[in-house]
């Protein structure tokens, strides 16, 4: 059994005792065995200490200290630590260090330091990559200027790149030599270097002061023609940086590289950012909508963190949320602005409210920013990143949006060059807005969800209404209240507003506002713009429920009361399955009478609200009505779900076609936001249709075949394999393999399609799939395609003989070569107390198994976390 390793805490915080004035850094490379040399000019900042730096996989060649060379008995060597004592050192103001390493590229499974990825060398070093290049610091408060040269064979390495810029260039008989310096001091985790065959794909953008910026795209030559759609979302969010926080790039090059081997999506390194394949490339063959959407956020979200994140970042690994959750509310604010505010902003709320309170809820939870952690890789979470960007929201909202970008001015320039703490920032926007904000600071450590009860009072003959909030969180009963802005508006039963809106600022466990002026019993419009991360509690009814999604403004708001009387119905006939339950059918018919037959009343022609037609026409999925639940009912849920789109698609099938039809897609294909609401609401209402037939008809083959982009070819294609009685299952997939045997995209949707059909023998299918030419056990995009599909997108195939059992085996093969992904990866059993109980002992036993196990330090902490807390 692996042993668990030590808590790191931030209470043990310790400036490191040396400053790094300057590396230079020697590449001799080869994907079987790299040489690496490293030069490292040291100035003591505190006296007697020993100098330990980390290191991992390093077969160490030679060590000098000032040119002089180091003996074995000089200094101690362990599997993760280069000591050098500091009787070695005493008396120098300064030194150099010169380490030779080997490393192997080839063989590194893990993907972290320097591994090969197909034709391709390249690097991921957050959070601790680096230890497996170079003995170092590798800790993000040690920043220093780099000075990158890389030699290699020229017919192998064409193109070789690193961090900064480009200072010299040369081949001598067939070897290859390039020079990068980087003028900025960073910390190593953000150094990259790739060199590999690879195309370029050049543009340019011109800075608000008149500077040109290079900007170069490599990819395989295969995919030169997927590129365009990141360059043009590259110079969007470039412009719209400087309009709106005033942030212009620094240097005269920015890079990007696309690989199909990354443990992430994206890496943020300081000018040249190394991207997952699947997160940057773009094609109408092989990308839907969807994925143009997301490519642009996260190329969006990786050029923002050169400012929040690069330029100042990180003092210590517990203020992940200050360079995430920032950058995150950047991406949001870049993404509404481009796009649908309205729809964005409920986007985000339904990711909070499934995921991220599921997270709140499990034995994984943890604050904004930890006290504590094993690994540091298991808290790029839901928690750091979404939920951190809901606390800058908050700021956001409390502040104003003159005071916040003061307070942003601020920042970015008092910390350009330094790491700091999330305490830096929030005294920056305390300064610029005058405001204390020490007990907003209490979002960075408390753990769990807010739940806010609302209780409402009418006083007719003082004209006024009271309103009661109290906060509260279930597990934490004893926590200090937060600061919780709860923005909220009264409504009439007309549906007129009653007055203008208001913030009420709940500071204290319970407080009371009230509202005067008020004429008759009103209907609270609460949490508008989901203004807080919290669990409201109101006792809405119906009537006040269909009068907000008529009348109120708020897209959230609307969504909000449309999502509540679907998910009562829902949640209603669950329980009642596998009986009808006739309140469920009537409360889903009388929502989409009025979204269907009087959608021209609620909703105006702009593709703003088009847009938020389509979320409001949705119903809620399988993962939100599990968590409403206090045991998820898996086959009830499931089946409950499908029933009423069959029935919904059936009483309303004239009203959906003429919805299919009014919202045909253009022949003409493009990846603007217009065409993408069309298709939204044109495959929604197929969709609809669809599961309201019992067999399907020869029209959903013809519509795969003549389909001329994915986002249109993927729907059918879900219908064709996913539909309970399909006839055409076996020879869509046989006609899509052929497709997906020529991109790697397509190959990884093919087997998310396998993956995800809802039947309790699929199981079997993704056991042989594994086996399959185009799965790849080392490629975390098909590793999450196809077993992570299964576990997360199939409950019905999941949650069957067998479907934990395989699972499991998975997680370990995984573990044993990758933990990086197999931790996250085993989220599914986590949970194992939510469900009924032939199923929750069944997923314990599992756990038990993993804890018996030889598994690393990242699984032991979440598997030793889910048996020990409810």
């Amino acid at each position: 059994m692996r042993a668990t390793s030590a808590p790191v805490r931030l209470a043990d915080y310790r400036p490191y005792p040396f400053r790094l004035e300057a590396v230079a850094l020697h590449f001799s490379l080869d994907e079987e065995r790299t040489l690496v040399e490293g030069k490292l000019d040291f100035v003591p900042e505190q006296q007697d200490v020993d100098l330990i730096l980390d290191g991992l996989g390093l077969e160490l060649l030679a060590l000098e200290l000032d040119d002089a060379p180091l003996a074995a008995a000089d200094y101690q060597l362990s599997d993760t630590r280069l000591i050098i004592p500091a009787a070695l050192l005493s008396g120098r103001t300064n030194f150099t260090l010169q380490i030779q390493v080997a490393i192997y590229p080839a063989s590194n499974l893990a993907l972290e330091g320097l591994y090969k990825s197909h034709s391709m060398l390249c690097t991921q070093c957050e959070a601790e990559g680096f230890r497996r290049i170079m003995f170092y610091p590798d800790r993000p408060d040690v920043m220093s200027r780099f000075r990158v040269a890389i030699s290699g064979a020229a017919a192998r390495y064409p193109v070789m790149l690193s961090n900064g810029n480009l200072i010299s260039e040369e081949e001598e008989n067939g070897i290859r030599h390039v020079v990068w310096e980087d003028p900025i001091h960073k910390p190593c985790y953000l150094f990259a270097l790739v060199a590999g065959q690879l195309e370029r794909v050049a543009d340019s953008f011109t800075t608000a002061s008149g500077r040109k910026v290079a900007l170069h795209m490599y990819v395989e030559e295969h995919n030169l023609n997927k590129c365009r759609h990141a360059l043009k979302s590259l110079k969007k969010a470039m412009g719209w940086d400087e309009l709106a926080y005033g942030r212009e790039y620094d240097l005269d090059l920015f890079q990007i590289v696309a690989t199909d081997d990354f443990n992430s999506g994206a890496m943020e390194n300081k000018g040249l950012n190394i991207f997952n394949s699947e997160c940057v490339l773009a094609h109408p063959d092989s990308s839907a909508d969807d994925d143009y959407l997301m490519i642009e956020a996260i190329v969006a979200h990786e050029y923002f963190h050169n400012w929040s994140g690069n330029r100042v970042t990180l003092r210590d690994w517990f203020q992940l949320s200050l360079k995430e959750g920032f950058t995150v509310f950047r991406e949001n604010q870049f993404v509404a602005a481009m796009h649908s505010a309205k729809t964005k902003r409920v986007e985000e709320a339904l990711l909070i409210c499934t995921s991220q309170f599921a997270e709140d809820a499990s034995p994984l939870r943890h604050p904004v920013r930890p006290a504590s952690y094993q690994q540091i890789r298991n808290f790029y979470t839901l928690t750091v990143y979404e939920k951190g960007a809901e606390v800058i929201r908050m700021l956001h909202t409390l502040l104003g949006e003159t005071a916040f970008r003061q307070g942003t001015d601020l920042y970015f320039a008092r910390h350009d060059g330094e790491a700091v703490r999330i305490e830096e920032f929030i005294a920056c926007m305390c300064e610029a807005s005058g405001k204390n904000l020490d007990q907003f600071m209490r979002w960075y450590t408390t753990a769990g969800t807010p739940r806010v009860k609302v209780d409402m009072e009418y006083d007719p003959t003082r004209h006024c209404c009271h309103i009661t909030l109290t906060q509260s969180i279930k597990h934490a009963p004893n926590a200090s209240p937060l600061h919780i802005p709860v923005a909220t508006a009264l409504f009439s039963t007309s549906g007129k507003q009653i007055g203008a809106p208001r913030l009420l600022e709940l500071t204290h466990k319970t407080q009371r506002f009230t509202f005067g002026n008020v004429h008759e019993m009103p209907t609270p419009s609460l949490l508008r713009g989901f203004s807080a991360p919290v669990d409201l509690d109101f006792a809405y009814n119906n009537e006040q429920l269909h009068l907000l999604l008529e009348h109120e403004d708020d897209g959230y708001i609307r969504w909000k009361a449309a999502q509540k009387i679907k998910t009562d119905a829902l949640l209603a006939a669950i329980g009642s399955w596998p009986q009808p339950h006739q309140s469920a059918n009537t409360g889903l018919e009388r929502i989409y009478q009025a979204l269907l037959v009087q959608k021209l009343k609620l909703i105006p022609h702009s593709d703003d609200d088009k847009a938020l037609l389509s979320l409001l026409l949705a119903l809620p999925g399988y993962n939100y009505l599990a968590e409403q639940q206090q045991r998820v009912a898996v086959s009830a849920t499931w089946h409950s779900h499908r029933y009423a789109m069959a029935r919904l698609g059936t009483d309303f099938a004239s009203q959906w076609q003429e919805l299919a039809t009014s919202h045909r897609p253009s022949k003409n294909f493009k990846a603007d936001f217009s065409q993408i609401v069309k298709r939204r609401i044109h495959l929604q209402a197929l969709s609809f249709l669809e599961a309201g037939v019992e067999m399907l008809s020869e029209d959903t083959w013809k519509r795969y075949l003549s389909a001329n982009n994915m986002t249109q070819r993927e729907q059918a294609l879900e219908t064709l394999v996913w539909h309970h009685d399909s006839s055409y299952r076996e020879q869509a997939l046989a006609h899509f393999y052929q497709k997906a045997q020529k991109d790697t995209a397509l190959a990884g949707r093919w087997l998310e399609l396998q993956a995800c059909i809802p039947a309790t023998d699929t199981c079997e299918l993704v056991a042989k799939l594994t086996h399959h030419p185009l799965f790849d056990w080392h490629n975390p995009n098909k590793l999450r395609s196809l077993i992570g599909f299964f576990a997360n997108r199939n409950p019905i195939g999941f949650h069957t003989s067998g479907g934990h059992e395989f699972f499991t085996d998975c997680i370990l093969h995984i573990d044993s070569y990758n933990p990086q992904i197999a931790a996250p990866m085993a989220t599914p059993l986590y949970r194992w107390r939510r469900f009924e109980t032939h199923l929750s002992k069944s997923l314990q036993q599992q756990l038990i198994r993993l804890d018996n196990s030889d598994i690393s330090a990242d699984l032991r902490e979440g598997v030793n976390k889910s048996l020990a807390h409810a």
